[in-house]
């Protein structure tokens, strides 16, 4: 999951997520495994995915990159554990 500017932080977004997908399925469970910040720049066909959330650690980075990968097929990807 992504962060959006109306939600504050990642923990946020996966319990407004969580919410939503138990009222869908009832036997639904989740867990946050952490964050980060991806930096899209779609002129240059550019992602980089860094950071990590205060309250719930880093994120795997190169999992999401290998998920984004998927997406986004013809982009030049980063990432790394540098904070912001």
């Amino acid at each position: 999951m992504t962060r959006d500017e109306r939600i504050p932080t990642a923990l946020n977004i996966f319990e407004e997520a969580e919410a939503e997908l138990y009222n869908i399925y009832n036997d639904w469970f989740g867990n946050c495994i952490g964050g980060g910040v991806i930096d899209h720049e779609p002129e240059s066909k550019k992602i980089k995915v860094f950071g990590y959330s205060e309250g719930l650690g880093r994120a795997d980075h190169e999992l999401a990159i290998s998920i984004l990968k998927k997406k986004y097929t013809d982009y030049k990807m980063t990432w790394s554990n540098e904070s912001y």
